[in-house]
């Protein structure tokens, strides 16, 4: 079995920073131990499964996929719901094992598997898969239900139209969600990754928990450059915090959130540059605002606002600019500081330099996009729960100390 780099980095550098340290969860689900396993497939009926793609001249091709043997359609399921199927109706084909998200699998098909043909071969199968119930121990609805396929599939299309047309476009990358599976209240989604030459955000700042000795993945990549200390420090807000925050500015400016936390935002390591490509992946935390879309000249975009799950939240766009900067982006530069501030590489006296560096940072890209008028600071967190993973409460508080 062929391990890509991506899943080695799913798998090894993971301190599971945004959940319980000790899930409760058999031991084939936990990323490190990268055990792989059949995945079993439901044949259901064809007129019980609803199938959108997000490009329709890939079609055909995603849909003849997981055609199954007369009138059925092979669906994918989650291993810990396998107890509650009928075994008559399911079949093993192909391989997965877990990425950090524990529902979310890395699937190699076999030589007869569904998607076999559908997959380039510089790319990976990824498959986001319903749960009915929480993960125990790890907080967060785990459910895919119909109206967020849709949502995702819809949004898919949207944003990689809408940042094709900014200059962003060769730096910026948003993983499409190929397709969407409906089954009854079950829903699961397919995307393809980079096999190789892409790492998740939090392998910047975790350990490699196979070898705790190794330095930090972005302790090593610093000094590989020759950078020292307080030339790093210097920088920090240049080479880190500003391919980040581009990224997050070029979605706003059209209209959209992107929950760019550690586990959603994949990087590509440069030669010159240290993030040399932001990739964004998971689009069922993104928010969309149509109106602040308009207010900045963009056109309308063809998506079904009567779904719920395309509804603005009560939150304004500056609140969402609010969480997105100081508590996702934030959270990972507080993380990069601290674990260079561990490996002994920044003084407390780096650090604040870092932190300086990051603030200048923040303002060049907001006067790039002209995002002025939503650069408020606000602490307070208006939402009745806390998005999934961002370890905050109703009444927590945001952090602003990078801007």
């Amino acid at each position: 079995m062929r391990v890509p780099d991506l899943i080695h980095l799913e798998q090894q550098v993971n301190e599971r920073l945004l959940s319980d340290p000790r899930p409760r969860l058999p031991p084939f689900l936990i990323p490190e131990i990268g055990r792989w396993q059949s995945l079993t497939w439901i044949r259901a009926p064809t007129e019980q499964i609803q199938i959108l793609c997000d490009d329709p001249a890939e079609s055909h091709a995603w849909r003849s996929a997981v055609a199954g043997p007369a009138e059925s359609v092979l669906f994918p399921i989650h291993p810990l719901l396998e107890p509650l199927c009928d075994h008559e109706a399911c079949l093993k084909s192909g391989h997965f094992t877990v990425s950090a998200s524990y529902r979310t699998v890395f699937f190699e098909p076999d030589g007869k598997a569904a998607l076999n043909e559908c997959v380039p071969e510089d790319c990976l199968t990824m498959i986001k898969l319903h749960l009915d119930e929480p993960l125990p121990g790890i907080p967060g609805d785990r459910r895919l239900t119909a109206d967020k396929i849709r949502k995702c599939v819809q949004l898919s299309s949207a944003i990689c139209k809408a940042l094709s047309a900014t200059h962003l476009r060769h730096s910026l990358t948003v993983l499409r969600e190929r397709m969407g599976m409906i089954y009854g209240q079950r829903g699961a989604l397919f995307r393809c990754v980079p096999r190789r030459g892409v790492l998740p955000l939090f392998a910047l700042y975790s350990r490699d928990l196979t070898d705790k000795s190794s330095p930090p993945l972005l302790l090593g990549e610093l000094e590989r450059r020759g950078f020292g200390a307080h030339q790093a420090a210097a920088c920090f807000g240049e080479i880190i915090a500003e391919p980040l925050l581009r990224g997050l500015f070029a979605g706003l400016d059209q209209g959209f959130a992107l929950e760019m936390h550690g586990q959603n935002t994949l990087v590509s390591i440069g030669a010159d540059s240290l993030i040399n490509r932001v990739f964004f992946r998971d689009l069922e935390g993104v928010q969309f605002f149509p109106k602040w879309r308009a207010a900045r000249g963009h056109p309308p975009l063809a998506l079904d606002l009567d779904n719920p799950e395309l509804q603005p939240r009560p939150a304004t766009p500056h609140r969402w600019y609010n969480r997105n900067v100081d508590h996702d982006i934030g959270r990972t530069l507080r993380n990069c500081l601290a674990v260079l501030q561990r490996a002994g590489y920044f003084s407390r006296h780096d650090a604040s330099v870092a932190i300086r560096s990051c603030r200048a940072a923040h303002r060049r890209v907001v006067r790039e996009f002209d995002l002025c008028s939503i650069d408020r600071a606000g602490h307070w967190l208006p939402f009745s729960r806390a998005p999934f993973g961002s370890g905050l409460r109703p009444g927590g508080y945001f952090r602003t100390q990078f801007r």
